[in-house]
């Protein structure tokens, strides 16, 4: 078994790994029992990513001689759930959850109760966080084949599914499983492009607005290229270019930099945002505290939103306000909130719950994103 000590191995195996679930759920969805060979392929893989070394929890690769701490822990539990799924069936699956998330049972029957009677046309829903776990790293984000099954399972169920995350498309589309058909709309770059029956629709950039947005990203490029920066570029989210928006990781879930460097980094970027439009009149930071958004702001000088990008959407593939199910896990999530929606939120932050029912006073919660994915697998089984 070839040894992983470098990241170029590391992203040739998960690209492999990547064909491999990309051949199962296709089988999966046609009715086809799972290929031997396929979910061996799973195992090895999996087995070679466990043999990488580690530093305490972190795992030690190489990348042009200079070491990186990584976190594999996505990429090996998804795996863990995957050959779960593929040798026990749903319910091993569940079982599994049950051993990891106390009050999994419980979430899933209180909300399958409280929807499963309801005339639900439209799925929208954030990604990372909300209907899958989050990844230390964003290359490292593929879904699972159990997380594409319940959710092809559930968008058939509806008129319209949409995906609306602030990742840029052509990654969103990467790590997906699901084939491009007409079951799920991918919106990225929170709803400016979107992916729909094989076709890309973005929304249009004035000349203007393209120009500050290069001239920008040659700045903060060449802000990367410092030796005390470059980590920012392998953390996390990294360097991501979206349609009318720059991502930059400050942090990840694992906290591989020190808060005092992070707060400096956000701080650098702020200032080289300010020398590029003095004016503040194109940009508009938005901190998570993981990663620094910089907006293109909308016409009304506030920034585009996901509430922005699914009115973008609904209006060029005419969809009307048919009675939607709408989730989400943080506050870039609320402006996806519609009157009369059902919602559910995918947190135990009590600051954030509360903001969430001054919009929504029905709306539902749930700890973790394999819960909410198993109640939409669970209601393709009630809806009527």
């Amino acid at each position: 078994m070839e040894p992983v000590t470098t990241l170029t191995q590391l992203y040739e195996l998960l690209d492999s790994l990547r064909d491999t679930k990309r051949h199962l759920v296709a089988s999966l969805l046609k009715g086809e029992q799972p290929a031997e060979e396929q979910l061996g392929r799973l195992k090895v893989g999996g087995e070679r990513l466990s043999s990488v070394p580690k530093e305490g929890k972190k795992h030690v690769l190489y990348a042009s001689g200079t070491k990186v701490l990584l976190t594999l822990h996505y990429t090996l539990s998804e795996l863990e759930k995957d050959i779960i799924y593929l040798s026990q069936g749903t319910q091993g699956l569940y079982a599994h959850f049950q051993k990891f998330y106390p009050s999994f049972q419980e979430e899933v029957d209180t909300v399958v109760k409280q929807l499963k009677e309801k005339a639900l046309h439209v799925l929208i829903t954030d990604r990372d966080g909300t209907i899958n776990n989050y990844s230390e790293n964003y290359n490292l984000c593929t879904q699972s084949v159990y997380n594409a099954c319940f959710l092809h399972q559930f968008a058939k169920k509806m008129r319209h599914t949409i995906i609306v995350t602030s990742a840029p498309l052509q990654g969103l589309r990467e790590q997906g499983l699901l084939p491009e058909d007409d079951s799920v709309i991918y919106a990225g770059s929170k709803g400016r492009a979107y992916l729909h029956r094989g076709t890309v629709q973005r929304q249009p950039l004035g000349q203007q607005e393209q120009d500050m947005l290069s001239k920008l990203k040659e700045r903060l490029l060449e802000l990367l290229e410092a030796e005390h920066n470059k980590l920012f570029s392998l953390i996390g989210s990294g360097f991501q270019e979206k349609h009318g928006q720059l991502t930059i990781a400050r942090q990840d879930i694992n906290h591989s930099v020190s808060d005092e460097s992070s707060r400096a980094f956000l701080e650098t970027i702020k200032r080289a945002v300010k020398e590029v439009d003095p004016e503040e009149a194109y940009f508009s930071i938005e901190d998570t505290g993981l990663d620094i958004e910089i907006l293109l702001k909308t016409k009304a000088d506030k920034a585009f939103d996901k509430g922005d990008g699914i009115a973008y959407v609904s209006k060029q593939l005419h969809i009307s306000d048919e009675h939607r199910l709408i989730c989400g896990d943080t506050e870039s999530d609320l402006s996806l909130i519609t009157e009369g929606a059902e919602v559910i939120f995918v947190t135990q932050d009590e600051r954030l719950k509360q903001r969430v029912k001054e919009q929504a006073p029905q709306a539902m919660f749930v700890s973790h994103p394999d819960t909410l994915i198993s109640i939409l697998e669970r209601l393709s089984e009630e809806l009527p």
